[in-house]
């Protein structure tokens, strides 16, 4: 048990985002600074302001100096460096859980939310947490980020193919985050591609998850689904995941939905949509809102490839497609905060 307990890692890295979050209040302010890519497809983006109640709560992208941040319920971290609070039975490092490389970052005060970023097809958790920046700024801003691997790069997020049960191997890594003191039991997901799908499918069947942040999914959950809070970010321009839909998927029996056909699976029951609004140039975001307080959000990204927008590290691949410059990392932030 001992060494389970050991399964995870810290790497605490300049924030890039500033989330406030006062009170009971699910108002959420979010401040990126603009990728280095050189294939942005929108420029360093404006300030947004917030909507009023009843419509869904809004993560507008600014440009203001980056602050320390925290999630909900969380003390805000002052500067200078902070020793560790309360207790997290857990070493840190790189560790190996159910035969599969597990990557943890750590926050300065325990017990934090945990977020899990699963990674794209045929890609690794190395490359994801290289990637997306949403673990360095997720530790800065309070919460635990786990970034797993999948089995050959893949998840089975249709749940019937020859692969381990994902759902179950999230849920023993955050069963051994809680035993080990370090998580309070507010869970979120996020992901792109293949992993976006994974992330919806761990939120529907794990009841712990309060909020999925999708980069470019595919398909609509399968099977019973708890639906929760959902935000979506898709490019126009996609070559892997097109916006429209394709025949193709990860594996024969999951080919890429069009947005239109998989967004009402959200949205049902919903008021709404909401008038196309653009918290960045380039992209356009719709909302609705539905009952019992869930929202649900679409980022259309005009031109965007098969892409994290802001992502800190390069592209897995090539050919995927132009990448937006406004901080994915910080809005998913915000939107886990509010929740």
């Amino acid at each position: 048990m001992l060494a389970v307990l050991a399964a995870v890692a810290v790497v605490l890295a300049a924030g890039i985002v500033s989330v406030s979050v006062s009170g009971n209040s699910t108002r959420a302010r979010v401040t990126a600074i603009a990728s280095d890519s050189p294939s942005a497809t929108t420029s360093a983006p404006p300030t947004v302001s917030g909507t009023p109640t009843p419509t869904p709560t809004h993560y507008p992208v600014t440009n203001r100096t980056p602050s320390s941040i925290h999630p909900k319920g969380q003390t805000t971290v002052p500067p200078g460096g902070v020793t560790r609070t309360a207790v997290c039975n857990a070493r840190s490092g790189t560790q190996i859980v159910a035969n599969r490389t597990v990557i943890v970052d750590l926050p300065l005060r325990f017990p934090a939310p945990v977020i899990f970023d699963f990674h794209g097809g045929n890609q690794s958790a190395a490359e994801e947490h290289a990637y997306t920046g949403l673990a360095a700024a997720g530790a800065r801003a309070g919460f635990i980020v786990v970034t797993p691997n999948g089995t050959g790069g893949l998840w089975n997020f249709p749940t019937t193919e020859a692969l381990p049960n994902d759902v179950d191997f999230t849920q023993r890594i955050a069963s051994i985050l809680a035993f080990a003191g370090c998580s309070n039991g507010r869970l979120y997901t996020a992901g792109i591609s293949d992993g976006a799908d994974m992330a919806v499918t761990a939120a529907c069947r794990i009841p712990e998850v309060r909020a999925v942040f999708a980069v470019a999914p595919s398909i609509t959950p399968r099977g019973d689904c708890s639906k929760k809070p959902y935000v979506e970010v898709h490019g126009t321009a996609d070559p892997v995941v097109p916006y429209t839909g394709s025949a193709s998927g990860s594996f024969a029996d999951t080919p890429s939905q069009a947005v239109s056909d998989r967004l009402p699976f959200w949205t049902a029951g919903c008021s709404g949509p909401s008038s196309g609004r653009a918290p960045a140039p380039g992209t356009t975001a719709t909302d609705w809102a539905c009952p019992g307080g869930r929202t649900v959000e679409l980022n259309k990204v005009s031109g965007g490839g098969h892409t994290w927008p802001g992502a800190i590290g390069n592209e897995p691949v090539g050919g995927l497609g132009p990448r937006a410059s406004w901080s994915a990392a910080g809005v998913a932030l915000a939107f886990f905060a509010s929740h």
